[in-house]
C-alpha cells in the first residue's frame, strides 16, 4: 500500500464516521494542510504516526486505513467507537464480539451472558431520555465523560465510548441473564467507578501571600501620594496586615467556588441545561468580590481621617491667601 492509498482510505473512513455521527456531535476534520503533511511521509508507518500526532482521535481510523484487510465500504463504526474507548482508558479488545473478554473466558463470579459491542448500542440506546441522562451524569461523576462532549439524553458516540469500560468490567466480573435483564451488574460497576473517579490527581491549591516587600512599598506609596510622608511603623504594620488578611479571604472564596464546580452532576441538571459546555458555581446571594487593595485604602482613610481633614483645611487657607495676595499685587490667579 502506498502513502497516497493510505491517505485516501483514511479520508474515506473519516467521511463515513462524519456521516454516521450524531447530530450536534463534533466531526473529525482532515484539513488540506494536514493531508499534505501525511503525503510528505515516505512510508505508510510514518504516515500513521503522523496522523496520530495531528489528532489523537485519528488513531483507530489510521490503524484501520493502514490494514489491507479493512474493507472501507463495510467499516463498522461501533467497533471503532469501542476501539477509541480502549485506547483512551487502557483496555484491550480481545477480538471477539464480547466487550473486553473472549468467548471462552470464565469470569470469577460466573455468568457468561456477556455484553456485546452491538448491545452497547441496541440495549442502552433504546432507553428513555431520562435514563440516558442518568447514565451520562454517572459517567461524568466517574471521570469517564466530560461536560460539553455529549448531548444530554442522547446515546451519542462519545457516551458509548465512555460507557464501554463499564461493560468491559461487567463482563470481566461475569454477567448472568438475570443481571443483564435487570442491569444490576453494570449498575454496581458504575457505582464503583463513581466512588473512585478516573483522572489525574489534582493537587490542592496552595495559598501564597503577597510579597512582603511589595506590600510595604504599596503602603508607602499610598502615604506619600495622599499625605506626602512615609507611614509610621504601626501604620505600616496595620495596613500590611489588612492587605494580607483580605488576600487570604479572596483565596478562600475562590476555593469555595471551585468546590461548588466539582460537585456531582445529576440527570436533571443535564436535561434542564444547568450544566452545559461550561460549569457555573452556585454563589450565595449577597456574595461579592473581595478586593484586598480596596480594603487597604479603606483602612488608610479610616486611620488618617483627622490628618487629611487638617491638611485639607490648611490647603484651603493657603489657597485663599494666594487669591487675596494675587488680587492686591495684580498677579495672575
Amino acid at each position: 500500500m502506498t502513502v497516497e492509498e493510505f491517505v485516501k482510505r483514511l479520508k474515506d473512513l473519516i467521511a463515513i464516521s462524519n456521516v454516521e455521527s450524531t447530530d450536534g456531535q463534533n466531526q473529525l476534520l482532515l484539513s488540506q494542510d494536514d493531508e499534505m503533511l501525511l503525503l510528505d511521509e515516505t512510508t505508510v508507518e510514518n504516515a500513521v504516526l503522523r496522523a496520530k500526532t495531528i489528532n489523537a482521535s485519528f488513531g483507530v481510523y489510521a490503524d484501520a486505513a493502514a490494514d489491507p484487510n479493512t474493507n472501507v465500504a463495510d467499516f463498522n463504526d461501533v467497533d471503532v467507537s469501542f476501539g477509541i474507548a480502549n485506547q483512551q482508558y487502557g483496555f484491550i479488545d480481545p477480538g471477539s464480539d464480547y466487550i473486553g473478554v473472549t468467548e471462552d473466558y470464565e469470569p470469577p463470579q460466573g455468568g457468561t451472558d456477556f455484553y456485546t459491542k452491538s448491545e452497547l448500542v441496541t440495549i442502552f440506546g433504546a432507553k428513555s431520555v431520562e435514563e440516558i441522562a442518568g447514565i451520562q451524569a454517572d459517567l461524568v461523576n466517574a471521570g469517564l465523560l466530560d461536560i460539553g462532549e455529549f448531548l444530554p439524553g442522547r446515546w451519542d458516540r462519545n457516551t458509548q465510548r465512555a460507557f464501554a469500560p463499564i461493560l468491559e468490567l461487567s463482563n470481566t466480573i461475569g454477567v448472568t441473564p438475570e443481571q443483564k435483564a435487570t442491569g444490576s451488574r453494570w449498575k454496581s460497576v458504575m457505582s464503583e467507578y463513581s466512588a473512585n473517579p478516573i483522572g489525574a490527581i489534582k493537587p490542592e491549591a496552595v495559598y501564597l501571600p503577597p510579597d512582603y516587600d511589595a506590600v510595604t512599598q504599596q503602603v508607602k506609596n499610598v502615604f506619600r501620594q495622599q499625605l506626602d510622608r512615609d507611614p509610621k511603623a504601626y501604620e505600616l504594620q496595620l495596613l500590611g496586615d489588612v492587605l494580607l488578611a483580605e488576600s487570604k479571604k479572596a483565596f478562600a472564596l475562590q476555593q469555595q467556588l471551585q468546590q461548588d464546580i466539582s460537585a456531582n452532576v445529576t440527570s436533571e441538571e443535564l436535561l434542564d441545561g444547568t450544566y452545559g459546555n461550561h460549569l457555573t458555581p452556585q454563589v450565595a446571594e449577597g456574595t461579592t468580590q473581595i478586593s484586598p487593595g480596596a480594603a487597604l485604602y479603606e483602612k488608610f482613610e479610616e486611620i488618617t481621617k483627622n490628618e487629611r481633614e487638617r491638611l485639607g483645611t490648611n490647603r484651603d487657607i493657603q489657597a485663599t491667601n494666594r487669591i487675596i495676595l494675587n488680587s492686591i499685587t495684580g498677579a495672575p490667579r
